[in-house]
């Protein structure tokens, strides 16, 4: 009896150790599957700079002008006369932002000024001649010549003509560059001006004396002045 109830005992503890394995089997395996994923950013470069130069001492109108190796025109004011020339403005954009961009050059058109004596008759007694008598201009006179070109191609000329032929070429020249793009690389565009001697010594001396005041006509310009402004934007 005693051998059997051994026996049933060690059959006990053998199936109940069977069980323990059995749950610490279903602890300790089990599925597993992982996955993970992480990212940085940074705000993307932008550093765009617009130069527009004019109106300095380098760049833009003068007080006096050194016309064939001595100064033959001195004034309070900037000035422009026959004979004389200079630049009247030069831009340029820098940087590399890295975004797609879009580069707008706008000129305010209720600003621009341009030295002009209009078509007519004008009386020959105030000019150089000192006679009596007309002299007629067919055409409006725009006495100042401006270029434009660019850095790039320096011997090729974009526009020449009054300031307004010029304006008409820089608004045109709306630009889109991608991303990452060396703006540098557009150039620097210059506008250069002159007034020749070219034998129109009467409207020339017309002019002159409307701003002496000498004479008085009617829509004559004896001033130039204009605004340029450049923006460059992100393209959305």
């Amino acid at each position: 009896m005693k051998k059997n109830k051994f026996l049933k005992l060690a059959s006990g503890l053998l199936v109940l150790c069977l069980l323990t394995t059995c749950v610490i089997s279903t602890t300790f395996a089990k599925y597993v599957t992982e996955d993970s994923a992480s990212d940085t950013a940074r705000v993307a470069k932008w550093g765009v700079t617009v130069d527009v130069e004019a109106g300095t001492d380098a760049w833009g109108f003068k007080t006096s002008y050194d016309v064939g190796g001595a100064i033959t025109v001195e004034a309070g004011n900037k000035v422009v006369a026959p004979g004389t020339n200079g630049t009247l403005a030069q831009f340029k954009i820098t940087g590399a932002p890295e975004v797609d961009v879009d580069i707008k050059f706008d000129i305010d058109e209720t600003l621009i000024k341009d030295v002009l004596l209009p078509a007519g008759d004008y009386d020959k007694s105030t000019t150089a001649d000192l006679t009596d008598g007309n002299y007629t201009l067919a055409d409006d006179y725009y006495p100042v010549v401006y270029t434009l070109i660019n850095t790039n191609d320096p011997s090729t000329i974009l526009a020449q003509g009054n300031l307004n032929d010029i304006v008409a070429e820089v608004e045109s020249l709306d630009l889109s560059q991608e991303a990452n793009a060396n703006l540098a690389d557009l150039g620097v565009w210059q506008i250069t001006w002159e007034w020749i001697f070219n034998g129109n010594d009467e409207a020339d001396t017309s002019l002159g004396n409307v701003i002496a005041g000498k004479e008085t006509i009617a829509d004559a310009v004896t001033e130039i002045a204009f605004n340029l402004t450049i923006t460059v934007t992100q393209i959305d």
